[in-house]
């Protein structure tokens, strides 16, 4: 599955047990329609981590604007005040970005599997 957002915050690296290390970041999609003459705009935000290449963390800044491919899962569960939640969960597996944070610059770089695991090769346009 393929998603295309801004980054709400900042990616952070988190490491776990056995020195694994994951980066984990969130977008949000913006999106609109048309209802009774209306028009209705929707966000929708995906809770994303991604495991292949911990140096992306640093080029994942607050309203970046990023192409992700990988799947998607739902998390449910009950909060403090015994309200049930959810969120929308985005197993990465490739990052494309796509312009940086209010320069509108036109960067792209792809990682992920199939672009060199481990590291951040990929086609840049100008």
């Amino acid at each position: 599955m393929e998603i295309t957002g801004r980054l709400t915050g900042d990616a952070t690296v988190k490491t776990l047990s056995g020195e694994r290390k994951v980066v984990n970041f969130s977008i949000a999609i913006n999106d609109s329609y048309r209802s009774g003459g209306e028009q209705k705009k929707i966000t929708t935000f995906f809770e994303c981590s991604y495991w292949l290449n911990t140096g992306i963390a640093g080029y994942l800044k607050k309203g970046g604007w990023v192409q992700l491919y990988g799947r998607v899962g739902a998390n449910a569960y009950i909060n403090g005040d015994g309200e049930a939640k959810a969120s929308l969960t985005f197993h990465t597996s490739e990052v494309k970005l796509l312009g940086s944070t209010g320069s509108g610059g036109k960067r792209a770089v792809r990682t992920g599997r199939n672009r060199g695991e481990g590291s951040q090769r990929g086609k840049k346009r100008s």
